[in-house]
C-alpha cells in the first residue's frame, strides 16, 4: 500500500482582515457631477450651468436628451469597480484608506463623464447652433460643463 501526505498552505493576503472589518466600504459616499458650489455658475448668455446641464441630460421641448451623467454611469460603472479592485489588489486592507477609495473612484468617474461630454456627437446641434458655435459638438461650447464635472467625499470615515 502506498500512502502520501499532502500539505496545503493558505497564505492570507488580507481577506481575513477584510472579513473582520466586515463592511469597511460602507458609508463611503462620493458625489460626482456638478457639485452644489458650481451649480449656479452662468454662461455668457446668462444661462445657469445647472439648467443647461439638466436640459441636456434629460432633454426639454427645444433640446434633445444628451445624457452624459446617467449614460456614463450605466455604461462604465462595472469598469470602475474592476479598476478599483485592480487598484486595491496592490495593497493590503490596512493600507487602503477611505479617502484613497473616494479619490480613486472620483477621478475615474470624473474622467469618464468628461470623456462622454467631449466625444458625444448625437443628437447633433441644430445648423444655427453650429453656425453660432463654429463647430458641432453638442455638449462643448465654452468647456464650462466639462470643467464643472468634479467629485468630493460626501460621507464616510476619513
Amino acid at each position: 500500500m502506498i500512502s502520501s501526505r499532502v500539505r496545503t498552505t493558505d497564505t492570507d493576503l488580507g481577506f481575513t482582515e477584510i472579513l473582520k472589518d466586515g463592511d469597511f466600504l460602507n458609508g463611503i459616499v462620493t458625489d460626482i457631477g456638478i457639485l452644489p458650489e458650481d451649480a449656479h455658475q452662468t454662461y455668457k448668455r446668462g444661462d445657469k450651468l445647472v439648467i443647461v446641464a439638466a436640459k441636456n441630460e434629460f432633454g426639454d421641448g427645444n433640446i434633445p436628451q444628451r445624457s452624459f451623467l446617467r449614460s456614463t454611469f450605466d455604461s462604465q460603472h462595472k469598469s470602475w469597480v474592476r479598476k478599483l479592485a485592480r487598484h486595491m489588489r496592490k495593497k493590503t486592507p490596512r493600507d487602503v484608506l477611505n479617502k484613497e477609495i473616494t479619490e480613486f473612484m472620483g477621478k475615474t468617474a470624473q474622467k469618464s463623464i468628461q470623456r462622454t461630454i467631449a466625444v458625444l456627437k448625437s443628437p447633433p446641434n441644430r445648423p444655427r447652433t453650429v453656425l453660432r458655435k463654429g463647430f458641432n459638438n453638442p455638449l462643448i461650447e465654452s468647456r464650462k460643463l466639462y470643467r464643472s464635472i468634479k467629485y468630493k467625499n460626501a460621507g464616510g470615515m476619513f
